[in-house]
């Protein structure tokens, strides 16, 4: 999408750390955090969800 991680994680109001962290499966994407990716990338929250849950599956 052309954003550095620093600017996602602005537009998200979250830490760069744990942004990294959700990249590397380190962390969750959570149902909060699934909300706000879709309001920044236009992708719905359920994809978000669905991904999360087959990756801890």
């Amino acid at each position: 999408m052309g954003m550095s991680a620093a600017e996602f994680a602005g537009r998200m109001t979250a830490d760069v750390k744990e942004i990294r962290s959700i990249v590397k499966g380190e962390n969750p994407v959570t149902s909060d955090i699934a909300q706000r990716m879709e309001r920044i990338l236009g992708v719905p929250e359920t994809f978000w969800k669905k991904l999360e849950q087959q990756y801890r599956g």
